[in-house]
């Protein structure tokens, strides 16, 4: 059995189970015209419809999602590129990637925090005085002798 008919048959069941619940539900609850039941009856009259299409339709449609599936992998598989890409570090002049790493100008210990941390919580508060941001990482394009910062 081809791949048409098992959709037909799988809609066919799935919008018989749909108009089902819906009369079921809408008998017990009495509520046929509330929104969640409204919603079922639209589920079980969309597969319905997707069942009672020929097999052509349900051929283009199998084309079409695999060609959308293909497509979807081709862009992720670009986006992947680019993310790593974007991790690369390049010269800002050159946009060369043969960079080599100079240094890390970290902030050192701050006395003003220091102070500012000791008045208020006490002598613990002095450790205060080593909390700041991390510096910006030097680099040196080794293809034009560029020296650039990153975070």
């Amino acid at each position: 059995m081809n791949r048409a008919k098992k959709n037909k048959r799988r809609f066919l069941v799935l919008s018989i189970v749909m108009l089902g619940a819906y009369l079921y539900f809408g008998y017990l609850w009495d509520a046929f015209a509330d929104i969640e039941m409204l919603f079922i009856l639209a589920l079980s009259a969309g597969s319905l419809f997707l069942a009672t299409r020929s097999e052509d339709f349900h051929e283009r449609w199998e084309k079409w999602s695999e060609s959308g599936r293909e497509e979807y992998n081709k862009l992720s598989a670009q986006s992947a590129a680019k993310k790593e890409n974007k991790k690369v570090i390049k010269c800002p002049t050159c946009h060369s990637r043969d960079v080599q790493f100079m240094q890390n100008n970290k902030k050192g210990f701050s006395v003003g925090k220091a102070v500012g941390g000791a008045a208020l919580t006490g002598g613990i508060g002095t450790l205060a005085g080593f909390a700041g941001k991390k510096g910006k990482n030097e680099w040196l394009c080794t293809n034009c002798n560029t020296t650039f910062e990153t975070k």
